[in-house]
């Protein structure tokens, strides 16, 4: 869908419809609103890995969480992690998306990437998450996560959707932006996405007036979301250790 964003409800339904933007197919570091190669030196000590399975991994997202922000760069590494999927939880954002989880799937391997967070960084992050509310901060030990740059990574961390993940038609949805090996079925892309859920849930309301409400109707918002809970199936794994529910 091709939006001509010449308004502030043009331009507030493309971010929405966006998710989960552009994100480079390589390792890279950011520096303010720079970009630039992964420096061959990079050494991670001091910060936490962190798996971005949707937008985290997207520079121009990651410039919005930390506009003007004093901070040290962020480093974001391909990654590999099998036994996983990048799927869509089952809540809304403020700014109109709904954003991605993860789910188990056994034998799958998923596309994603680790941000390298400092200390502060972090504590940044977890505020965009809303951990407490949308999410929960967690540890995910040996799960086979391989870094690009830095080899095999037992211990990494996570932000799990307390919300659960959809599975509309009984599997999870995968985030199409997000390739897996072997290629997963029903994978849709957020208009897909949004589409389908107006079409089972509000088929009175257009694409676009079900996102704006859910913008500048935090009440809805939340009304919404309770009813995506009928799909909703809750994360669970031996991997994870929670760390902030």
């Amino acid at each position: 869908m091709k939006i001509s964003a010449t308004t502030s409800s043009d331009l507030q339904i493309a971010n929405a419809l966006g998710y989960p933007y552009a994100r480079p197919d390589h390792s890279y570091m950011l520096t303010g609103s720079t970009i630039s190669e992964m420096p061959a030196d990079f050494w991670p000590q001091g910060r936490f890995p962190v798996i971005a399975c949707g937008s985290n991994a997207s520079p121009d997202q990651l410039i919005r969480k930390f506009n003007g922000i004093e901070t040290d760069p962020i480093y974001v590494t391909k990654a590999d992690l099998p036994g996983f999927v990048c799927c869509y939880s089952a809540h809304i954002t403020g700014y109109g998306s709904i954003p991605a989880t993860f789910a188990t799937a056994p034998g799958t391997q998923t596309d994603c990437h680790i941000t390298w967070l400092t200390e502060a960084q972090l504590e940044r992050m977890h505020k965009t998450e809303s951990v407490g509310v949308n999410y929960r901060f967690s540890k995910l030990t040996g799960t086979g996560l391989r870094c690009h740059t830095r080899g095999p990574v037992n211990e990494a961390y996570a932000y799990i959707s307390r919300s659960g993940h959809l599975e509309i038609e009984g599997s999870p949805i995968p985030v199409s932006a997000l390739s897996t090996t072997p290629p997963a079925s029903g994978a849709l892309d957020q208009e897909d996405l949004q589409r389908k859920i107006c079409s089972l849930l509000f088929p009175d309301v257009s694409l676009n007036d079900f996102i704006l409400d859910n913008i500048r109707n935090e009440k809805l918002r939340r009304d919404r979301t309770a009813q995506l809970g009928q799909y909703a199936k809750v994360f669970s794994s031996l991997c994870e250790t929670v760390i902030l529910p």
